[in-house]
């Protein structure tokens, strides 16, 4: 039986101080050495069963949990930590607790992850993937993309961590979004001039 003061250890030691590109890459790599040498365990055997893709699902839930944790460092100073052993990969509904205590009701921005989640009542109620588009002046607007739809009529847009103020915006190549009420109103795609003759 392992210890709790081990597995605190080892969440302590989790690498998710890591950038994210780094983390994902040993996180890779450690799932292709369990799954092959289950791989190999199963040739040496002579059975020809789906262990392979059971063991390697279960491997990637393992491993990233042992690398990751289910504390996640928020852009604002802090750490959030899912209370299910699942939510950080299945974060919707999941229970939440933002520096020990439930959050107020609002959104969460991770630092690492281009994440972040609406909570309400402790429980994450939505996740994003954030969208960033640089423009003219220098200034960033966030969009809140749905990891699905992508950034639809509604879509919630930040600038300097507040509701983006009324406007047009570029949101990407030939890509307008206009703004009103820190969400998004319109999307307009801007189809190059065809020729007249």
């Amino acid at each position: 039986m392992v210890h709790t003061h081990y597995l605190k250890r080892l969440n302590s030691w989790a690498l998710y101080a890591l950038p994210p590109g780094l983390r994902y890459l040993v996180s890779v790599l450690i799932f292709i050495a369990v799954a092959g040498t289950f791989k190999l365990i199963e040739m040496a055997m002579g059975t020809e069963t789906n262990w392979f893709g059971m063991i390697f699902f279960v491997g990637v839930l393992i491993v990233q949990h042992l690398l990751l944790g289910r504390k996640r460092p928020v852009a604002s100073g802090g750490v959030l930590e899912f209370i299910s052993p699942l939510g950080n990969y299945f974060p919707r509904g999941s229970a939440v607790l933002l520096n020990g205590s439930t959050p107020p009701d609002g959104v969460v921005t991770l630092k690492l992850d281009n994440l972040r989640y609406g909570i309400r009542g402790g429980k994450v109620e939505a996740e994003y993937v954030i969208r960033r588009y640089k423009q003219k002046d220098g200034s960033v607007l966030e969009v809140d993309a749905a990891f699905v739809e992508g950034i639809t009529r509604g879509s919630k847009a930040w600038m300097d961590n507040a509701p983006a103020p009324d406007g047009q915006y570029r949101g990407g190549w030939l890509t307008t979004l206009i703004v009103k009420n820190g969400a998004v109103a319109e999307k307009k795609v801007q189809l190059l001039p065809s020729s007249k003759k």
